[in-house]
C-alpha cells in the first residue's frame, strides 16, 4: 500500500502547519468572524474552503471565505507576511473570479485588524 505524502508548510519561525489547521494569526481573525456572525453582519463562514486553480499546476487557497448578511460571498486573506508570489497569485484570484476578496492584517497584534478590499471591485492596490 502507497503512503500518501504529508504536505505541510512550514511558517518564517520553522513551525509546521498541516493543511486545514489555522495558525494564531488565522484563529485569532476567525474569532472576530464568529463575533460577527452572532452580531448578524455576517451569515457564515469557513476556514479554507476552496481551492482557486489559476494555471496548470498554480492554484491559490483563500483562507477565509465570509458570507455576508446580503449573501454575497467574500475571501479574506490572512497575512502577517507575503511573499512576492503569494502576492501575484491573489491578485490573479481577483481578477479571474467573482468574489470580493479582502486582505486582512494585524498591525499591532491584539488591537485590532486592518480589512482592505482589493481587485477589480476595489480601488488597485499599491
Amino acid at each position: 500500500m502507497a503512503r500518501r505524502k504529508q504536505h505541510w508548510t512550514t511558517h518564517l519561525k520553522g513551525t509546521p502547519k498541516k493543511p486545514g489547521e489555522m495558525n494564531k494569526l488565522e484563529t485569532r481573525y476567525a474569532k472576530v468572524l464568529t463575533a460577527r456572525k452572532l452580531t448578524g453582519e455576517i451569515l457564515s463562514w469557513w476556514y479554507e474552503p476552496m481551492r482557486l486553480r489559476l494555471a496548470k499546476g498554480v492554484s491559490y487557497l483563500a483562507d477565509f471565505m465570509v458570507m455576508t448578511a446580503d449573501r454575497t460571498l467574500e475571501l479574506h486573506e490572512t497575512k502577517g507576511y507575503e511573499a512576492d508570489k503569494a502576492r501575484v497569485k491573489r491578485l490573479t484570484a481577483a481578477e479571474m473570479f467573482p468574489f470580493r476578496f479582502f486582505k486582512v492584517t494585524e498591525p499591532k497584534r491584539g488591537r485590532g485588524f486592518e480589512i482592505v478590499e482589493f481587485g477589480p471591485s476595489a480601488q488597485d492596490e499599491k
